[in-house]
């Protein structure tokens, strides 16, 4: 048993707990860490969905959580956060394509030649 642990043991249920050491810097990290992941994630606000999926896609989920060590809900909930992120990511690009339309910004002919040369080799 360390040090603190069995002065622990020791005090009585009356006396005054005693004062907790500063965590270091290292704890402090992790801790903090652990936190906005939480928060990032939304653990907090989780909710149950059910949807139908084929057996291959089962089983690979599964395999993939065996190999990970985590639950189907991670592998699931890790997926779908990819999914969503590519969908903005490609609905900002949609979007700025039509403003630029919308504001006549179009390639002229040489432009447009420099970017079809780039994929010719």
């Amino acid at each position: 048993m360390l040090k603190g642990d069995m002065e622990t043991e020791r005090r009585p249920r009356s006396a005054p707990a005693p004062a907790r050491e500063k965590p270091t810097i290292r704890e402090d990290i992790c801790i903090t860490s652990y936190y906005l992941i939480l928060f990032r994630r939304g653990v907090d606000i989780m909710q149950t969905v059910s949807f139908r999926i084929d057996e291959a896609k089962k089983s690979k989920i599964e395999l993939l959580a065996s190999i990970q060590d985590r639950d189907r809900s991670y592998i699931i909930n890790e997926a779908l956060d990819t999914y969503l992120d590519l969908m903005d990511w490609q609905l900002e690009h949609v979007e700025e394509g039509v403003r630029q339309a919308d504001a006549e910004d179009f390639a002229d002919e040489g432009e447009v030649a420099t970017a079809f040369d780039r994929w010719k080799s």
